[in-house]
């Protein structure tokens, strides 16, 4: 019986990470060759080994994140990719964990399954050769929602906020536009405190977020500054980017294009989007809004703006979609599943276990 129990825990790990490591199948070392830009990172990692520095021994654009966990990954492999490889799976096996527990806080345990299988296959139309500056930040991102679930059942402690702070910065280290989960989060809890009237709250919340900033981003500047390259790092990754970017954005073309690459999960995406519309309509009429029911609303829209401010529509730019389709696709399921499944199918989904084994078998 305690064998039998043991299998059953082990049954959710083991299927998220085989999901993971089937799309980690296009960066595996042996039959894949590095892209053009997770070269040039790789490149920069192996030089930060040999003492060297980014932006004056080799330059590019992006913040440094991606540079030294590529060192670190180059470090752990012994000068092969197999290290960034191990990486990668810890990073995606860890956000798919996070963001299925996640939903299964907020909602049934079906929708847990369905939001987790649906964002995982968008990973997989997305993933490309992996090593991107969006894909590492997507345990940040989903962390972060974690983290504003946490600290609305605890209004009164601070370090979640604080926390969320943090994530941001950390995806901001790999590419500024991934902001957009923590950005949403502050707007969320702005348009909240509106609402409730509650503006001591509301300010003691974003102070918190801004400390955690402010501390990030004081500890990353000492380190830059340790290194000779704090001002290199900002006239790269910022002010050049300002001025890549300046007059691009298209939101209409990066619409179209995310549609085109995500496919059918996009398209259930905005279901859900549909889905997150007509809940907080209702919540609305109650008189019942909750900051997840307003956050549906503005995560999506942001991303999709943020990710249209270069003008270029690269497959790897819409990973910074799959956290608010991770929810949507939740809140799809929570409202519909009562309406087009019969009652021994909802079942059958929450029982979560078995729909994982089927969904494995599938992929």
């Amino acid at each position: 019986m305690q064998i039998r129990n043991v299998l059953l825990r082990l049954i959710l790990p083991v299927a998220l990470a085989l999901f993971v490591l089937l799309i980690l199948d296009a960066a595996n070392p042996v039959t894949n060759l590095p892209t053009r830009d997770g070269g040039t990172y790789l490149y920069a990692g192996r030089l930060i080994l040999r003492g060297e520095l980014p932006y004056i021994n080799i330059w590019d654009n992006k913040p440094p994140a991606i540079y030294y966990i590529n060192a670190l990954g180059l470090w752990l492999g012994r000068d092969t990719r197999w290290g960034l490889w191990l990486i990668e799976f810890i990073f995606l096996f860890t956000a798919a964990l996070v963001g299925y527990t996640l939903l299964k806080k907020l909602w049934h345990p079906g929708a847990a399954v369905f939001g987790t299988i649906m964002w995982i296959w968008g990973l997989d139309l997305l993933f490309w050769h992996g090593n991107t500056v969006e894909e590492f930040p997507l345990l940040f991102s989903i962390a972060a929602i974690y983290l504003m679930w946490m600290g609305a059942q605890a209004p009164r402690r601070w370090l979640y906020d604080l926390l969320i702070g943090v994530m941001a910065v950390l995806g901001f280290l790999f590419r500024a536009n991934n902001i957009g989960v923590e950005g949403s989060i502050c707007l969320a809890w702005i348009i909240m405190g509106v609402i409730k009237r509650d503006y001591r709250l509301t300010a003691r919340r974003l102070g918190a977020m801004l400390s955690g900033v402010a501390v990030s981003l004081l500890l990353t500047g000492l380190f830059l500054w340790g290194q000779g390259i704090l001002k290199e790092t900002w006239d790269a990754s910022i002010l050049y980017n300002f001025s890549y970017i300046g007059g691009r954005a298209n939101v209409l073309s990066s619409l179209v294009a995310g549609f085109q690459y995500l496919g059918p999960v996009a398209w259930i995406g905005l279901f859900g989007f549909s889905a997150a519309c007509f809940n907080f309509y209702k919540k609305i009429r109650s008189k019942s809004v909750d900051i997840f029911s307003l956050l549906l609303l503005i995560v999506w829209p942001v991303e999709i703006l943020l990710s249209s401010l270069s003008g270029r529509d690269y497959r790897h730019y819409f990973i910074t979609w799959l956290p608010p389709i991770l929810l949507l696709c939740g809140c799809l399921y929570e409202m519909g599943a009562p309406i087009v499944l019969s009652e021994r199918s909802i079942k059958f989904m929450d029982k979560e276990k078995l729909p994982l084994l089927l969904a494995l078998l599938f992929a």
